[in-house]
């Protein structure tokens, strides 16, 4: 009797219990899109964390909304919390959404698969999506899948690049743009193995070109004076993105005659090697697109950077001219600190004089020392100061340029004993540069250079890993 008496209860319970959360979820909808009353939606968003069905009752209702491409990303990143916790809920009516012909529901899907984390479990209809012709979704579901670094999901694409024809060279793509080091290494086996066509071995060259590692700069340069022309011109791409140093001799040998867009790429690398030749070239290309003086700059000739000062005071625009301090930056000469440091305070040009500072610093020590000296005498540590300076620094860094910050952080450190929120500020600085290896702000310069004898080793030879 007791038994029977309790079941009848239960099912008397069970459609209240429905009735409350989906109450409470339409309410939790209507702060999401509406005043957004904070602690009201938190309170009602802890309640439905605690109640079963929840997050799939949330996915129903959004789903069935008129308004759905508006409210969609307000929605899922407001939920995010509940999706997570309750992900075990959403497989079934995800994969249903996916599959349906409504374009705006399978886009909302695909926002809540990112924000419950189910990328990995959903991986095989995501990329049906993202293959599909006909699919307005195919841009997000691509997205979706390029973003994670899931071993279901870089499992997926590395099978999906082994396909024949353009699907193959799409799953190439695609498993290069999620950067994992297991698709990296697929896609150096590609370029080194001979049964693979000219085609695919240029993609996969093409997709080492961010970050590429020590390894990948071999690979480059092995592959430059081959018969597979893509690929050599895809390796130059990676050389390029590395500021890899090709002897100068090597590069001329591979110039064609009327191919500009080689003999452009072979300019940026012979300037980089320190070539006359290559940086006058690209001095002449400076006079049409104004970043061409960086990569004269590069070369670190003493007669480039003559000519770069005269341009200097003969020009009247603006842009221009912060576009040949950068060029004169990367001569590398320390004294040029004082031209840039002119413009740090600039209210329209002061980021661009930080980027002309950060390319000087990348050049040697002494420069280094010189710029972060300057930007504490001319800006201390306002927002164009050195506690913002490691981001335009990092921005296209080398590891070993990296390591060469770190070197001239600590060294600030040691010059700076009497300004105690400078250095608290400096401290600061190199703790968000180690991130996410060294993940709070050590108050100690001596335990800071014991993490870096550490850990400098991996520094310099490791491109940064992903925050």
């Amino acid at each position: 009797m007791r038994l029977r008496t309790a079941a009848l209860l239960a099912l008397l319970v069970l459609p209240a219990a429905a009735d409350d959360v989906r109450a409470k979820v339409d309410e939790f909808i209507k702060e999401c899109t509406g005043e957004q009353n904070w602690e009201k939606k938190q309170k009602l968003l802890g309640a439905l964390r605690r109640a079963p069905g929840s997050a799939k009752v949330f996915l129903e209702v959004a789903a069935a909304r008129e308004d759905i491409e508006q409210s969609s990303w307000n929605l899922a990143s407001a939920a995010q919390p509940l999706l997570d916790q309750r992900r075990d809920e959403l497989t079934g009516p995800l994969k249903e959404l996916l599959k349906g012909r409504d374009q705006k529901q399978a886009k909302l899907a695909i926002l809540v698969i990112q924000y419950s984390g189910l990328t990995g479990a959903l991986a095989s209809e995501l990329l049906a999506v993202a293959t599909s012709a006909n699919s307005e979704a195919a841009g997000s579901a691509s997205m979706s899948l390029t973003s994670s670094r899931d071993p279901r999901v870089v499992a997926l694409l590395t099978k999906e690049s082994e396909a024949e024809g353009d699907r193959g060279l799409r799953g190439l793509r695609m498993l290069a743009s999620t950067g994992a080091p297991a698709a990296r290494e697929r896609l150096r086996a590609v370029v080194a193995d001979a049964k693979e066509t000219d085609e695919r071995k240029a993609e996969a060259m093409s997709g080492l070109h961010q970050w590429p590692s020590a390894a990948d700069v071999a690979l480059a340069k092995s592959v430059l004076s081959g018969k597979n022309d893509r690929l050599a011109e895809a390796a130059l791409g990676l050389l390029i993105n590395a500021r890899a140093t090709v002897p100068a001799e090597e590069l001329k040998a591979l110039r064609r005659k009327g191919d500009e867009w080689r003999e452009a790429m072979l300019d940026k690398l012979l300037s980089q090697a320190g070539d006359e030749d290559g940086a006058k070239a690209c001095l002449r290309r400076a006079q049409d697109r104004v970043e061409w003086y960086a990569w004269a700059g590069r070369a670190g000739k003493k007669e480039i950077g003559e000519k770069m000062l005269k341009e200097l005071g003969e020009e009247t625009n603006d842009d221009v001219r912060m576009g040949i301090l950068i060029g004169i930056g990367e001569c590398g000469d320390p004294a040029s600190v004082d031209l840039i440091a002119k413009y740090l305070t600039h209210p329209q040009k002061g980021q661009q004089a930080m980027k002309a500072m950060a390319v000087l610093a990348r050049r040697t020590p002494a420069a280094m020392d010189a710029a972060l000296d300057k930007m504490v005498e001319v800006t201390g540590m306002s927002m164009c100061g050195v506690d913002s300076f490691p981001y335009l620094f990092l921005d296209g860094a080398t590891p070993a340029q990296r390591a060469l910050l770190f070197d001239g952080y600590l060294r600030l450190l040691e010059r700076l004993n009497d300004s105690p929120r400078l250095r608290q500020s400096t401290l600061s600085a190199l703790s968000e540069m180690a991130r996410p290896d060294f993940e709070w702000a050590e108050d100690s310069l001596e335990k800071w250079k014991a993490w870096w004898k550490a850990n400098r080793e991996t520094y310099e030879k490791n491109p940064p890993k992903p925050r």
